[in-house]
């Protein structure tokens, strides 16, 4: 948000302030013109000069390089008629004077000047301007011999050794001339420390008066200025306090406080002295140093927080990259070390206040706030470094220490700024206080509003743990009561639920540890608060079920005040939602029902009853753990799995493959023998067929129980043998027809074809296929249309269950592999049957991978079943997959059961009287060795219709 110039500058009340103290500062800091006094060939006259104003000595000394001329020693070689005269002004470095004679500034020379027409009045001479060792002396022609010297700057030697270097003379000091005396002013200087050989500024004259006055105001103008740096920094450092965000401010009181530390530092105005204390030098030197680069720094980051968008993220990072290693070398070295980088700060510093300056004026081009505020106090502090740098090289007519004022107003014109966008920032500030004021009341109304109208019970729980006032309305009616507020949770809730003591105590005691503790508390110890409740209130015949959240409410420091706890009655949802996933899971067994016959249903249904029948016994009769019991209750479960996967039944399928599971883990005795356990998983298998048989009956309408024929089984089928039994030989051909048609509707009316319980048997191939990622196989079947009787069905059904699972499962090979051995990617299952002397022979044999009797051998010996150092047969190897519980897998899976398929096929055919038999088939790979199946039915588990015994019934063939 930009603001109208007039409100920046009402924003900014202190601006006239600015301005009149600028002005002050000005008024004390004006330039005391001097006389156009300049030496020629070592000699100034000043002949009707008065003493006023100050006159600096400038122009052409006599300059003696690698000398340290004494007084006497000085008039001496001026008077002799060898001396061949060089000359220096004051203000030139060392090199410059003897161009090719002076190596690195480094050395000493002896300045001389000739002084003549001094007036007799009190004087005085200051600003004896060397960062070096220097002496100082002022005599008459006649005062040479034995004169001291009148100022001491450090310790003169010839050498680095002996010389100890010292800042400039920032004094003045009184001396009354003597008339018609010619005088000299010899200053002689050591430099083995600094860049500048020599001196920097010439000296200053003047009569007492002016000196003190010029010095005076100086010095005022200094303090004025310190304190005004210092008002300026602790002004932009309020602002910072105020708003953190603020660090442009923040960045500005340290610009500050560094130039008062170079100003407190190098003017020294606590000690005012001819000399300086030698232990002075260096760390002044230092903060001499540190003040050039370090604001550099400092206002990069400065321009960097307050124009980010002209001023690119590489200025700051290039400039601690570039002054790291000085500013270094600077803190932890001496001067002799770091006294040569003086060029690489000053130039440094240059390049740098022009790049900060074109930053700040692409932010004024751009209109950015503040930025005209910032140019112009960059451009003054510019200009005053120019000035400053002009008076050096002899422009007296300019103002010295010009660079102080720029400083001053680029210091007021930053803070300008800070001022500016404080202003701004608190006019926003102000803003969103009362929109803030506004919206929480708004919110305050809202929030009212929703308790009164929300269907849930919420509350707040105190630190006194006791109910708060604002609570919802609704709260009342789940509670049933009005008296809410102050009461604790456990006379409006606990005391009315179905919790055990226990249960009550745990919660009281979480919530007392939480409250007025860290939110951690709450936190490890909120497992013990409910997330429901049944609650019963009085003259409430049935108990409420309500849902608990928990919500703790915090301050800054984390510590919890209070408990915000809402209730949902959700007796009527929960009952809703128990209906409609029953409902669902309705239409899922309808439709897996829709999918079979009736019949079909009422079979596997009376079998897996049995089953169940035939388990619950056995578990029931047996006393422990006992290899056969549970055998037998595996091969029970895994044909009911086996059977519900076939007309896909999901939930019978589930429930029978997790009750399987602990089976198998009983017969690798992983798991020990629990009765109670075993009983429960039969009454959930037992349910889920229930359910089941619900739905067939009530959405369905099957009647089940009304299915049967009038007389029994047993009875129906003594008929069909009376039937049988008649010699048709005495029959008339048409009785005898009749009496054939009779028995042939009566077998087909009662039973099922072998064809058709084949098919029926094969219906779940598609699934497996499916989850082993394989081909359908193709059933083939051939002499299949004899009729079975009852026993007969079910042992056809219940082995045809595990021969096909065991085919998907073990034998059948993956698409992929079969294509690279060069079969067809689905594989085929061949079924033959035939009748022979009245017993029913089937053939089973799939074209998969087959036995692989190296694999089986191993396991065997594995096992303990086979003796390693024994030779065994083919056959014998391969027998060994119709032992109970032998398999070369590991697991159980929700396609076969492990060892449990051909071992549960025998068992079956050995129960009706029924035999089965492996032929192994010519194989030159011992790894894949195919076999046929051959199952031997006797005749009272199927029907032989006509006189003729041996024959082998039509042909049927089929494809799935």
């Amino acid at each position: 948000m930009k603001m109208p110039h007039a409100r920046l500058r009402s924003a900014s009340g202190c601006t006239w302030v600015w301005l009149v103290f600028i002005a002050c500062l000005l008024h004390l800091a004006r330039p005391c013109h001097a006389a156009s006094y300049e030496a020629r060939q070592g000699t100034l006259d000043l002949k009707g000069w008065n003493g006023d104003p100050v006159i600096s000595l400038r122009g052409e000394w006599h300059f003696f390089w690698n000398e340290l001329l004494q007084p006497e020693q000085v008039l001496e070689r001026l008077a002799s008629p060898d001396y061949q005269a060089r000359f220096a002004k004051p203000s030139i470095r060392f090199p410059e004077v003897a161009p090719g004679l002076i190596k690195d500034n480094f050395g000493v020379a002896t300045y001389v000047l000739r002084l003549r027409g001094l007036p007799q009045i009190p004087m005085a001479f200051s600003s004896i301007s060397a960062y070096s060792s220097s002496n100082v002396y002022l005599f008459a022609a006649d005062e040479a011999r034995g004169q001291k010297p009148r100022v001491l700057i450090g310790q003169l030697a010839s050498n680095r050794e002996g010389s100890i270097p010292a800042l400039a003379m920032d004094g003045f000091l009184p001396f009354e001339a003597r008339p018609d005396q010619d005088y000299y002013f010899v200053i002689q200087v050591a430099n083995y420390f600094h860049t500048w050989g020599g001196l920097w500024l010439p000296p200053e004259i003047g009569s007492y008066e002016s000196v003190h006055l010029k010095v005076r105001r100086a010095d005022r103008a200094g303090f004025l200025t310190l304190g005004f740096f210092i008002l300026v920094g602790l002004y932009n450092l309020s602002f910072y306090l105020r708003r953190h965000e603020d660090k442009g401010s923040l960045y500005l009181a340290l610009f500050v406080f560094t130039i008062c530390l170079r100003c407190w530092v190098l003017a020294d105005w606590s000690s005012r002295q001819l000399s300086d204390p030698v232990m002075d030098y260096e760390w002044k030197m230092k903060v001499n140093y540190l003040t050039i680069a370090w604001p550099y720094l400092i206002i990069a980051a400065f321009l960097r927080s307050y124009f980010p968008g002209q001023t690119p993220r590489w200025i700051p990072r290039a400039l601690w990259a570039v002054y790291a290693v000085p500013i270094l070398l600077v803190l932890f070295t001496s001067n002799t070390s770091y006294g040569i980088m003086e060029r690489f700060f000053v130039y440094g510093g240059v390049v740098w206040s022009v790049i900060l300056i074109s930053c700040i004026a692409r932010a004024a081009w751009a209109r950015e706030e503040g930025a005209s505020y910032s140019l112009a106090g960059g451009l003054c502090l510019l200009v005053g470094g120019i000035l400053d740098t002009a008076y050096t090289l002899g422009y007296s007519f300019l103002p010295a220490n010009a660079i102080s004022w720029g400083l001053v107003v680029f210091v007021s014109c930053q803070s300008q700024i800070v001022a500016v966008r404080f202003a701004i920032a608190f006019r926003k500030s102000e803003h969103l206080s009362r929109s803030l004021a506004q919206e929480v009341d708004r919110q305050t109304r809202d929030i009212k509003s929703i308790l009164r109208s929300i269907r849930q019970g919420i509350f707040t729980l105190l630190p006194d743990r006791r109910i708060g006032a604002q609570y919802s309305d609704f709260l009342h009616s789940i509670v049933g009561s009005q008296d809410i507020e102050g009461a604790t949770i456990q006379s409006l809730l606990l005391d009315h639920s179905t919790l055990s003591a226990d249960q009550k105590s745990h919660i009281q005691a979480t919530l007392d540890a939480s409250l007025g503790e860290n939110i951690v508390a709450f936190e490890m110890n909120s497992g013990n608060l409910i997330q429901e409740l049944q609650v019963l209130q009085p003259g409430e015949a049935t108990p409420r079920l309500l849902e608990i959240d928990w919500n703790p409410i915090c301050n800054k420091e984390g510590i919890v005040e209070k408990i915000l706890i809402s209730l949902r009655d959700v007796t009527e949802v929960r009952s809703l939602k128990q209906e409609a996933l029953q409902h669902e899971e309705d239409m899922k067994i309808i439709i897996e029902l829709t999918q079979i016959p009736e019949d079909k249903f009422h079979r596997f249904i009376s079998k897996t009853s049995e089953f169940l029948t035939e388990n619950r016994d056995l578990i029931v009769s047996a006393t422990g753990h006992r290899v056969d019991v549970i055998k037998r209750l595996y091969m029970n479960m895994h044909t009911i799995k086996g059977a519900a996967r076939t007309y896909y039944l999901q939930a019978i399928s589930a429930a029978s493959h997790e009750v399987e599971q602990y089976y198998a883990s009983l017969q690798r005795k992983e798991a020990a023998w629990d009765q109670d356990k075993l009983l429960r998983d039969l009454d959930l298998v037992e349910t889920v067929i229930g359910r089941y048989q619900n739905v067939g009956e009530d959405r369905l309408g099957w009647d089940l129980k009304q299915r049967f024929l009038k007389i029994g089984k047993v009875q129906f089928e003594a008929c069909l043998s009376l039937l049988q039994t008649l010699d048709s030989r005495y029959l008339h051909d048409g009785n005898r027809a009749v009496i054939q048609a009779i028995q042939s509707q009566l077998v087909n009316l009662g039973y099922d074809k072998l064809a058709n319980l084949i098919e029926e048997a094969a219906r779940g191939l598609d699934s497996m296929a499916r989850d082993l990622r394989k081909e359908s196989p193709r059933i083939q079947v051939t002499g299949a249309m004899v009729t079975m009787k009852e026993r007969g069905s079910e042992l056809i059904h219940n082995m045809l269950v595990h021969l096909f699972r065991n085919s998907m499962d073990h034998g059948i090979e993956t698409p992929d592999l079969r294509v690279r051995r060069g079969k067809p990617p689905a594989g085929t299952i061949t079924i033959q049957a035939a009748i022979r002397a009245r017993q029913l022979l089937v053939s089973y044999q799939d074209d998969g991978n087959g036995l692989d009797l190296e694999a089986i051998r191993s396991k065997g010996i594995e096992s303990g079943i086979l003796q390693a150092d024994q030779d065994y047969s083919d056959q014998a190897i391969a027998d060994l997959i119709f032992h109970s519980g032998f398999s070369t897998r590991n697991a159980v899976s929700e396609i076969s059961g492990r060892g449990m398929g051909l071992d549960a096929v025998r068992t079956y055919a050995e129960a009706e009287g029924a035999t089965v038999v492996m032929k192994l088939q010519p194989s030159v790979n011992r790894q894949s060795v195919p076999f046929i199946l051959e199952f031997t039915l006797p005749a009272e588990l199927f029907w032989i219709l006509g006189e003729d015994a041996d024959h082998t019934p039509g042909l049927a063939a089929r494809s799935a």
